[in-house]
């Protein structure tokens, strides 16, 4: 059996574990620009069905709409659409700045990224918990299982993350890093 050794230096290392979230990055903010695409499609010309992932969005924010109107709202019926629209770009300008940051490896952007997974990795149970109990006490025991198993995905996924740009950002050789990392950005 023939192995092949390659000399990656230590940011190239780190650079594999960071990949795979890069490649997400692009994914999600194609999501939400395609997301607000139909958003904006549907409050300008009450166009629906366009992309499958934004039919739960579409359906809620038309929900949202026709609730001030039946009740009452004093703050009309875009209000909704304003404010959702407004959450929307926020994120992806949220994913843009992840993205750029980890392409550029700022250091100071990364750390404080991992922070803020770190938080939210210790904050995550006091969310979590009572679903689950609800889950275990109400619903179908695979169900409750295979919710474990989603909750257990989602903080290994987090804690690998924030261990990723830890050290991507404490790496010492930032421009091998930038110099892998550029083949797959363009």
């Amino acid at each position: 059996m023939t192995s092949i050794s390659l000399n990656q230096t230590e940011s190239e290392k780190r650079l594999h574990r960071i990949l795979y979230f890069v490649k997400y990055l692009r994914a999600m903010i194609l999501n939400f620009v395609l997301i607000s695409l139909a958003v904006a499609l549907y409050i300008a010309f009450g166009i629906t069905g366009l992309y499958p992932m934004a039919e739960d969005t579409v359906n809620a924010l038309r929900a949202q709409m026709d609730h001030p109107e039946r009740y009452g709202g004093h703050l009309g019926p875009y209000f909704f659409a304003i404010v959702g629209t407004a959450t929307v770009l926020f994120m992806i300008a949220f994913f843009v700045f992840i993205y750029i940051s980890i392409t550029r490896v700022w250091r100071k952007s990364l750390k404080a990224q991992s922070i803020v997974f770190v938080i939210c990795i210790l904050l995550f149970p006091f969310y979590v918990v009572p679903q689950f109990l609800f889950s275990y006490s109400h619903l179908y025991p695979l169900f409750t299982i295979l919710f474990g198993i989603s909750l257990t995905f989602a903080v290994w996924f987090c804690t690998d993350l924030s261990i990723g740009l830890w050290k991507v950002s404490t790496s010492p050789d930032v421009y091998s890093f930038v110099a892998t990392l550029g083949a797959t950005v363009q």
